[in-house]
């Protein structure tokens, strides 16, 4: 029986995001996170290099609802600014984690901002992965 292949791509986590502050900290910071990564650009496109998106503090908290029952439930835009702060100054130094530059940069825009996820070309590329399979290379 063929499987059949999964619409949209993928994204890679590694599992070291555990270990991460970004791991301690309020669930709409991951939820932020995750969300940019899977919005950003895969692969050069017009103008926006691989691993950046053109978005605003309001989109993402649009895109970052839930519902509880029928009620849409939002995160404020000081909730998702204060997540992109950390986002763009947190240098990890936890000694389980190796020490990395800050998640994200971005630069204002009319309308929004462009956000570039710093190394994002390493950590979505699968060959920079060790399997815990040894039958899996």
């Amino acid at each position: 029986m063929k499987q059949e292949n999964i619409n949209g791509g993928y994204v890679l986590l590694e599992r070291r995001l555990l270990e991460s502050l970004l791991w301690t900290k309020p669930p709409v910071y991951l939820k932020v996170w995750i969300y940019l990564l899977l919005q950003a650009q895969h692969k050069d496109y017009k103008n926006l290099k691989r691993g950046q998106l053109y978005t605003s503090a309001r989109d993402i908290a649009e895109n970052c609802a839930h519902y509880v029952g029928y009620r849409k439930e939002k995160p404020s835009i000081s909730q998702i600014n204060r997540a992109l702060k950390w986002l763009r100054n947190n240098n990890e130094t936890n000694t389980n984690v190796d020490e990395r530059d800050s998640y994200i940069t971005s630069t204002k825009a009319t309308k929004g901002s462009l956000i570039s996820l710093n190394k994002y070309a390493f950590y979505q590329n699968p060959s920079n992965y060790r399997s815990n399979n040894e039958n899996n290379p």
